[in-house]
C-alpha cells in the first residue's frame, strides 16, 4: 500500500502488523491466553475478557519482559501508526489533503493515491521499520526458527541503523 501511494491507508495495516506480532508474544508469555483469544466471540463475557487482556498497554508490558528497548521501539511505531492514520485524526487525514484557491473560494480534496515525495517516503520508511519491529517481536515467539535461519545478526545491524 505504501509503495502504491496509499499513504493514509497503509498505517492501519502497519498497526495491525504490530498487534499480530505483539499478541503472539502475549500468548507465548501466557499460554492460557490462547483460549481467551480464541473464545472472543463465544459470549459477551468472553469478548470483554479478550479485549481486557489483549491491549497495547499489556502487549508493551510483555514485550518489555523480553527486551526493554524493543518495547520502547514498538510503542514509538504503534503511536506513529495511530498518528498517521490507524485512528482517524487530523495528521493522518491532512497528510494527503489538497487545498486550492479558486475564483469562487476554493476546493479541497484528498489524494487516494499520492506521488508527493514526503508522505510517500515517510510511509515507505515506516513500513520497513514496522516490519523489522514485528520480526524482532516474532523472534521471541519463534526463537528456534530464527536461530536456525541465522538472521538475528542481520536484524541487529538493521536495528542499530534504522530503528
Amino acid at each position: 500500500m505504501s509503495l502504491s501511494g496509499q499513504v493514509a491507508e497503509s498505517f492501519p495495516v502497519m498497526r495491525s502488523c504490530l498487534e499480530y506480532a505483539g499478541y503472539a508474544l502475549v500468548i507465548k508469555n501466557t499460554p492460557t491466553l490462547q483460549e481467551v483469544f480464541l473464545n472472543r466471540h463465544a459470549d459477551d463475557a468472553s469478548k470483554r475478557e479478550q479485549k481486557g487482556q489483549f491491549t497495547i498497554a499489556n502487549t508493551i508490558t510483555v514485550i518489555r519482559k523480553f527486551d526493554a528497548n524493543l518495547a520502547t521501539i514498538f510503542k514509538r511505531f504503534d503511536d506513529r501508526t495511530i498518528d498517521f492514520g490507524a485512528h482517524p485524526n487530523p495528521v493522518g487525514m491532512l497528510s494527503t489533503l489538497k487545498m486550492e484557491k479558486t475564483e469562487n473560494g476554493g476546493t479541497m480534496g484528498i489524494d487516494a493515491l499520492t506521488i508527493a515525495p514526503e508522505p510517500l517516503m515517510h510511509a515507505m520508511k515506516t513500513t520497513a521499520q514496522v516490519g523489522l519491529t514485528a520480526l524482532f517481536v516474532f523472534q521471541h515467539v519463534l526463537k528456534a526458527k530464527f536461530e536456525l535461519l541465522g538472521i538475528r545478526e542481520e536484524m541487529d545491524v538493521l536495528r542499530r541503523h534504522h530503528l
